[in-house]
């Protein structure tokens, strides 16, 4: 299988979701039952993908993370697993994600469909994560007035980069939301768009295994050599 890339959504085999409702119920042994057999019928119903984190990926050890469409204290219940790739059954990256509808439920979905009509940069291949991916993939509702929208790009070169952010301006200032998109590199490293035109001389990048920081030199490198 060739290497998945952070964010990718996996859906899992019913054998290889046991351990890690073993895994649940052990760490979510703080909840009150009822809330933790709801995590586990909703882990067990097939129908939640694991997400592909950070982390040493190998045949026999793929990192995924859990979101569950339920909350504690306000916050989303989050569990973090390790499962073999075989175990995989179906998988979305953020760019297959990104061609799915989506209902204009809230103002994260209706801002990604306004994204994609507005979209004019065929070189950069736009894809979408969070909870709007979530909510394109699953049966739950993910998204709320406080929802953000994670979208990540694929750039052939960086010459597309400015108008695109133009149009993210506009388009979290008519929604009245945050934007968090992310430029892939070549070297399998992300940088935040906004980062990238701050003027910042040093960047965060975000690898599938760890994080660095790089300077604009490098990325301008990376360009030249090719990009994505």
């Amino acid at each position: 299988m060739k290497a998945l890339q952070r964010h990718t959504l996996c859906w899992l085999t019913p054998s290889a979701l046991i351990p890690i409702a073993e895994r649940l119920e052990s760490d979510f042994s703080y909840l009150p039952g009822a809330l933790r057999r709801e995590a586990l019928e909703t882990l067990l119903s097939g129908n939640l993908p694991g997400i592909v984190r950070r982390g040493r990926h190998s045949i026999n050890d793929i990192p995924l993370g859990f979101c569950f469409p339920l909350r504690w204290h306000g916050l989303r219940l989050r569990l973090a697993a390790c499962a073999p790739a075989r175990a995989i059954v179906r998988c979305s990256t953020p760019e297959q994600t990104a061609r799915l509808p989506v209902a204009d439920s809230t103002c994260a979905t209706r801002a990604f469909n306004a994204l994609r009509q507005a979209w004019r940069w065929p070189d950069l291949h736009l894809g979408v994560w969070g909870s709007v991916a979530l909510e394109i993939m699953t049966p739950w509702q993910w998204t709320d007035s406080e929802s953000d929208l994670d979208i990540h790009f694929v750039p052939a070169s960086l010459d597309d980069l400015a108008p695109c952010q133009m149009m993210l301006n506009r388009i979290e200032q008519k929604f009245q939301l945050r934007i968090d998109g992310e430029i892939y590199l070549s070297d399998g490293y992300a940088i935040n768009i906004k980062e990238w035109f701050s003027g910042s001389s040093t960047l965060l990048a975000k690898g599938e295994n760890d994080v660095q920081i790089i300077t604009r030199q490098h990325v301008t490198e990376l360009s030249r050599a090719s990009l994505y």
